[in-house]
């Protein structure tokens, strides 16, 4: 019975989750955003589930079971926007199954995971019915709007609503990642002088992805344009820059500016991701014997309003790292250049003990269904774990898939879906239907 209903639950997720991605719902867009989340609350419906929203409709849960603890499993339907359609070999808002994979935008980054999660929890209550066998524990899936943006959904359900006692967030990478970066993002502004020969420069559209294009308009009405491949922000080796592309392209042009200045340092500063050349560039990649890395810098965003230069930088700092150290280095080095600095968000890092109860029953639904043994690891990007205590990224990608977050074609394999859905189905059934306390 149980292998029958898998294969029910391999068509049901992907005809649910190509429903879900013809939503456009980029993060900003509140129609489509709640169009989004109305879906997944409405199938919760339809599985048996309670389903509300909170948070002024922005947050929604979808829960089942009862008992003294609960089990979270916080997701997001909103996507970055879809970047040059002419890099996409489809649509990003329809599904398209080919080669083992589904393209669309948000099959990896959230909205797959949200439907895997949800397909998991139906197979526990199926299982609970069919054998008699009661949740002692609840268990609820905790979907956001704004995952992509400044979080402010997650940060309002928090403040007013009970929390689960632990969990994960399907946002990430296998293993469990106990331990996440922090997040600044600054915003420099620049005057421009009025005899500027740039007068108009563009790059990226939002904060945590790395632009594909950058564009310069000249005094005399001419563009110098600029090219390179998008990735997540948190790991800019993966992608090209088309920022320091396009100071290239000036350069070669003889264009010589405040301006061209600005960027120039701004390159000279960041095109080394790890900015070792920095003064708060720390040499150790451990923190108290874990490893945690190093901190990347991401100039992510570059925009004119009339006569001020906008520069963002995106700054993903390893564990024990100070977010003030950070931010007080970025208002010297805009001073430096005759600007100023504006902090736009701060996201703690995450550490959690790998002692948890918990997270013991994750190592080991995912090293019965994946057949890798291997516990703990470091979360480069941000996720909504940063929200709530207790909380870890949990795949969805595998080590050795290549990263399609934030880029164009996205996909996620049909072969990942149905490993995470028996990965998550296994933890969700051992928590719930154990009479052990995994706080």
């Amino acid at each position: 019975m149980a292998d029958r209903k898998k294969i029910e639950y391999r068509e049901e997720i992907l005809k649910e989750l190509s429903k879900l991605i013809s939503i456009p719902s980029v993060t900003g867009d509140r129609e489509e955003v709640r169009k989004a989340l109305g879906y997944a609350l409405d199938l919760g419906k339809k599985l048996g589930f309670k389903a509300g929203a909170y948070a002024g409709g922005r947050v929604g849960v979808i829960e089942w079971g009862e008992g003294p603890e609960t089990l979270g499993i916080l997701a997001h339907v909103d996507v970055v926007p879809p970047g040059p359609l002419e890099e996409w070999s489809t649509d990003p808002y329809e599904a398209v199954m080919k080669d083992g994979r589904i393209f669309g935008r948000g099959t990896m980054d959230d909205k797959g995971m949200v439907i895997t999660c949800l397909f998991a929890m139906k197979a526990a209550s199926d299982r609970s019915e069919e054998e008699g066998i009661f949740p002692k524990k609840k268990v609820q899936l905790i979907i956001g709007t704004q995952e992509e943006g400044e979080w402010e959904d997650m940060y309002d359900y928090v403040t007013s609503n009970p929390l689960p006692d632990y969990g994960f967030t399907p946002d990430g990478e296998f293993p469990y990642a106990n331990i996440e970066k922090g997040i600044v993002d600054m915003d420099m502004e620049f005057d421009i002088p009025e005899e500027s020969n740039i007068r108009y420069i563009e790059a990226g559209t939002v904060v945590n992805a790395i632009p594909s294009f950058a564009c310069a308009v000249m005094a005399d009405g001419s563009t110098i344009e600029a090219t390179g491949n998008t990735c997540h922000s948190c790991d800019p080796t993966k992608g090209e820059n088309a920022i320091f592309n396009l100071l290239n392209k000036l350069k070669e042009a003889g264009e010589y500016s405040y301006v061209s200045e600005v960027l120039e340092m701004v390159q000279s500063a960041f095109a080394d991701c790890y900015g070792s050349t920095l003064p708060i560039y720390k040499k150790s990649e451990y923190f108290r014997g874990e490893w945690v890395h190093r901190t990347v810098f991401s100039p992510t965003v570059i925009r004119t309003n009339k006569n001020k230069l906008h520069v963002v930088v995106d700054v993903r700092f390893a564990y024990g790292t100070e977010p003030k150290d950070i931010v007080d280095f970025f208002d010297e080095f805009a001073r430096k250049l005759g600007g100023c600095a504006k902090t736009i968000s701060i996201m703690p890092a995450v550490f959690v003990p790998r002692d948890r109860p918990f997270l013991k029953v994750f190592d080991d639904a995912y090293n019965k269904h994946s057949g890798i043994s291997y516990s703990g690891s470091i979360a480069m990007g941000g996720s909504y774990a940063k929200t709530m205590p207790n909380i870890v990224s949990w795949g969805p990608a595998f080590p050795g898939d290549e990263d399609f977050c934030h880029q164009p074609n996205e996909s996620i394999g049909i072969e990942t879906i149905e490993k995470c859905f028996r990965i998550y189905r296994e933890a969700i059934e051992t928590i719930l239907f154990s009479n052990s306390s995994f706080v």
